[in-house]
């Protein structure tokens, strides 16, 4: 998981060495759950899921979550265990935007709190950012509660990717000697019955969404406001 241009796919190929493709333009390449080819790693037959960021270029975040949330609970279903989550983050962004906060957010409320010791935060990008920066910015990710604090409280873990196929093999590895593990919204729409946008991520969407709506009307009444000024000059 992670915000649309994190580098998911091309982490899912230096893992795999599969072509799943990659985006270069401004819009979203991954626009729906694709599943990467199987590799043996370390005696385990391996299939690791690509899912889209919750800033799709042509999809709603409600679809993505839709998406997400189906899927898994239909692995689920058929007794396809998970080992883990990954979470891909830029390291080389020099500042955390509010689409790449609501992506922190939806990930780990689709997990859970229980889940997070089956999760790895993955920085990449470090090629492309001063070291002093990028290890200042890390500290940021793992400290402030409005990032990913609460994730590390709860077990997950911090791992620099070089970009390579042994970095990403290995970080894969890390998630193969964890037991299976459930997520919250497998057990909230399964074991619970709720409908997605009952589940914990269904509301925090819910909740993003209300926010946009009232910030952007309150621009609607700054600007009739100025309008109606510059009518009565």
């Amino acid at each position: 998981m992670g915000a649309t241009g994190s580098g998911k796919s091309t982490f899912i190929n230096k893992a795999c060495d599969g072509n799943m493709k990659i985006g270069r333009g401004l819009e979203s390449c991954t626009s729906e759950v694709q599943l990467s080819p199987f590799f043996r790693l370390n005696g385990r037959n391996v299939c690791l899921i690509d899912t889209p960021g919750f800033d799709d270029t042509n999809r709603p975040d409600s679809e993505i979550l839709k998406d997400i949330a189906y899927y898994i609970c239909e692995a689920y279903q058929q007794h396809i265990q998970l080992a883990g989550v990954v979470f891909i983050h830029r390291i080389s962004d020099s500042r955390v935007t509010g689409v790449t906060r609501r992506n922190m957010k939806m990930f780990q409320q689709l997990c859970g709190t229980d889940a997070m010791k089956n999760v790895v935060i993955v920085t990449n990008m470090w090629g492309n950012v001063d070291k002093a920066d990028g290890e200042l910015r890390e500290a940021e990710l793992c400290t402030k509660s409005i990032f990913l604090e609460e994730a590390i409280k709860n077990g997950a873990c911090i791992i620099r990717h070089d970009n390579s196929a042994n970095s990403a093999r290995k970080i894969i590895s890390e998630l193969l000697k964890n037991d299976p593990v459930t997520l919250q919204i497998q057990r909230e729409m399964l074991d619970q019955r709720l409908d997605v946008i009952d589940t914990a991520a269904g509301a925090e969407l819910n909740r993003e969404l209300m926010e946009q709506a009232k910030k952007y009307q309150k621009q609607l009444e700054e600007l009739k406001k100025e309008s109606d000024g510059v009518c009565n000059l």
